[in-house]
């Protein structure tokens, strides 16, 4: 084998003659050379991907010099902090079905990034991470900021490795991209030596299949006739619709089951938006408070149809402690094993083909039982509604204020993003969504600061569309930093902060447990006004019912994002609480 080599200042070039055919001596094949970091690029958007949020650090300069030359192409969106790079990729899987891509430096870099990692675990998002590392000479040894971020990473991801060769960078980042979306989805990790970032090789991105199924085939098809007449037979079947239905945008099949059955519903938080929530159908999402017509409704039934019900979001002791429900489990994956799970048909595959299997079969249930049971859902629906938005004397704004003031404002394609707290538990029960993949809520790990970068994900993802950030004032003055990138990204959308100077989810608990013991909850916000002052950005306060409204038409219609700081009653939870006659509040 004969080559010849030159050089330029960025790739070594190598002709290569190799003789593919004994007959044909003269063929010659053309090698290119690139650093592992231009391979990386390359491999990332073979996979599709078009943004990596996050920040740079010196074992990943290689990396960045790599997306300068397709910035255009693949952004890279600087965040304020690594964790906030994570909720990003986090909101970006959950709003376009493609995993999101997060990248930091080695040491506090990555272990920023654990945080947004673990709760894209919890809440089954797609997310790829990749971090830096020192060069593998000196793994080995005590080394400046090093430490095993696979062993650290592994209890939050679906798969790490740390790619110590060139060439294994291809197969590598496929199998992490296959990984994070397949069943049930989440993060995981490669991890990125310095000097393998370095080095030169011809190695090349495997392409994708040209079908990639997103989820298994449908579900048994006896098993789902078995199941159907099961359904049949119940006195009062309900549904209880989890994430795992909106990953699979299922709504359209779901509602015309539903309604062919003259089924119930209720949703998780992750659940919302599957169905439309003002379907005469629908009772009211899981989890606000203990004595919700959602609760009372599911207690009565004596089956349940979990669609893509997902233990991390709420507990099966929840609404059957007494184990009195049987389950049909519908779902990509196998259902998890809890005593307060009983499961009578487990249906296992993707959740659209499932439910349009059940479609064919014919009703058989007795008219007059169907009637009953319409009847009662009917009577449900009422004392819903009537629940919806509690009244009482109070002067001040309540969060149920603002609620209903944001459904009287919002349009069916908002994109809203809501953080942990107190405030999660009024939006999650009273905001009306009508459209899936539009409520973007940290659940499963219920992390604070989550609302911000998720929103931010949002406008950058999809610019047309209207975006509304609902924070708290704990979860905003941990991730107001971000409203640097809000700036530098020219984004528009207004955020809605609930400000009580407390932690009110916290105040309410301590509360009904220790009476007025209350302790590490109560603190004074800085005067968010002249915040927004400081990073360019318009501000309003609003104190009164009448204004909200149409401070929220100025801020969709604005060019600039707008804080509209809403000063909020802290005690109306626990009003309601104390009014429903529950014990505790559910988050």
């Amino acid at each position: 084998m004969n080559h010849l080599s030159f050089f330029d200042s960025r790739n070594l070039f190598i002709m290569v003659r190799r003789q593919h055919d004994l007959r044909d001596s003269s063929s010659w094949e053309e090698i290119t050379f690139s650093s592992g970091a231009k391979v990386l690029i390359k491999c990332i958007q073979n996979e599709g991907g078009r943004f990596i949020a996050g920040i740079p650090g010196e074992q990943v300069l290689g990396v960045l010099d790599a997306l300068y030359d397709v910035q255009d192409e693949l952004s890279f969106i600087l965040m304020k902090d690594e964790r906030n790079a994570a909720f990003f990729a986090d909101a970006y899987y959950r709003l376009t079905g493609n995993p999101g891509i997060c990248l930091s430096t080695l040491g506090p870099g990555a272990t920023n990034l654990i945080t947004g990692l673990a709760n894209a675990y919890l809440d089954r998002s797609a997310v790829v991470a990749f971090t830096g590392q020192v060069s593998t000479r000196d793994l080995a040894k005590e080394y400046h900021q090093k430490l095993s971020v696979p062993q650290i990473f592994a209890p939050v991801t679906k798969w790490t490795f740390s790619v110590q060769r060139p060439d294994l960078i291809p197969e590598s980042v496929r199998k992490a991209f296959k990984i994070a979306k397949t069943e049930k989805p989440g993060p995981v990790h490669l991890e990125l030596p310095s000097d393998v970032m370095s080095q030169e090789c011809d190695a090349k991105p495997l392409p994708p299949l040209l079908y990639e199924p997103r989820y298994p085939p449908g579900g048994n098809l006896e098993v789902i006739k078995k199941a159907f007449d099961y359904i049949m037979e119940a006195e009062f079947p309900i549904v209880l619709i989890g994430s795992g239905a909106n990953r699979a945008e299922a709504g359209s099949v779901l509602k015309e089951f539903v309604e062919k059955l003259s089924l119930p519903v209720v949703s998780t938080y992750m659940g919302k938006g599957v169905i439309p929530e003002d379907h005469p159908l629908h009772l009211g999402v899981l989890g606000a408070f203990s004595q919700d017509v959602a609760r009372r409704a599911i207690l009565r039934a004596d089956v349940v149809i979990a669609v893509g019900y997902d233990f991390t979001e709420l507990p099966a002791s929840y609404w059957n402690g007494d184990r009195r429900r049987l389950v049909v489990h519908i779902d990509a994956t196998v259902a998890e094993i809890d005593r307060c799970y009983p499961v009578r048909y487990e249906i296992v595959g993707n959740i659209g083909r499932t439910l349009t299997f059940m479609l064919k079969h014919k009703v058989t249930e007795p008219s007059i039982k169907r009637r009953r049971r319409l009847k009662e859902v009917e009577e449900l629906k009422k004392a819903f509604e009537e629940q919806f938005y509690p009244e009482d004397e109070s002067e001040a704004l309540k969060p149920s204020d603002v609620v209903k003031a944001l459904n009287e404002v919002l349009s069916d394609d908002t994109i809203v993003s809501v953080d942990v707290g107190e405030h999660k538990i009024w939006m999650s029960r009273c905001l009306i969504l009508r459209k899936q993949r539009r409520y973007l809520v940290s659940n499963g790990l219920a992390a604070m600061g989550f609302s911000l970068p998720a929103a931010i994900a949002a406008k950058t993802v999809f610019n047309d569309k209207p975006v509304l950030c609902t924070i708290g004032d704990g979860g905003f003055t941990m991730s107001f930093g971000e409203l640097e990138t809000v700036r530098r990204l020219k984004l528009a959308f207004p955020i809605l902060i609930f400000d009580n100077d407390m932690l009110g989810q916290i105040y309410t608990k301590q509360r009904i447990t220790y009476g007025e013991r209350t302790i590490g909850v109560s603190f004074k916000n800085p005067d968010f006004m002249k915040v927004a002052e400081a990073f360019d950005l318009e501000g309003v306060t609003v104190t009164e019912r009448d204004e909200l409204k149409e401070v929220l038409k100025e801020a969709f219609a604005s060019d600039k994002t707008t804080l509209i700081d809403v000063k909020v009653d802290k005690e109306e939870t626990l009003r309601v609480i104390e009014k429903l006659g529950a014990t505790r509040p559910i988050y």
